[in-house]
């Protein structure tokens, strides 16, 4: 259990997926899930942080909104030949209440999917990063 304060712990998991942005930048991703975000602007994806382990099917991004919250998105294949999940929307963005404790969050509040990425843009622009 941590001593620290929410603020603290809150800055300490932002130090974290800093440390592994600057690990796992967009192009280690283009080159190890070639066709997942390709095609994806990088000015856009330097907006959040990695949060995939790697071995995902797809990438996940996230950043800090506010309030105990993040954005969170996904970014599947644009071949839906080599997708999990075929049938589901290409770009995927939820919220996330961080737990007390932990980053394992709970789901809340809009989820928004879409094939078209100029879409996923606009919704994703809507909850800007809260430093």
């Amino acid at each position: 259990m941590s001593n620290l304060s929410p603020e603290q712990n809150r800055q300490e998991l932002e130090k974290y997926f800093k440390a592994q942005l600057d690990r796992y930048s967009p192009e280690k991703w283009r080159r190890t899930h070639p066709d997942s975000i390709n095609d994806i602007e990088p000015g856009f994806l330097a907006q959040f942080n990695d949060m995939s382990y790697k071995n995902d099917s797809m990438p996940f991004f996230q950043r800090y909104v506010g309030n105990n919250t993040h954005l969170v998105i996904s970014i599947d294949y644009e071949n839906k030949g080599i997708r999990d999940f075929p049938d589901l929307e290409r770009f995927k963005a939820f919220i996330v209440a961080a737990a007390k404790e932990e980053f394992d969050g709970i789901e809340e509040g809009p989820c928004f999917c879409t094939q078209d990425f100029k879409e996923f843009q606009e919704f994703c622009n809507q909850y800007p990063e809260h430093k």
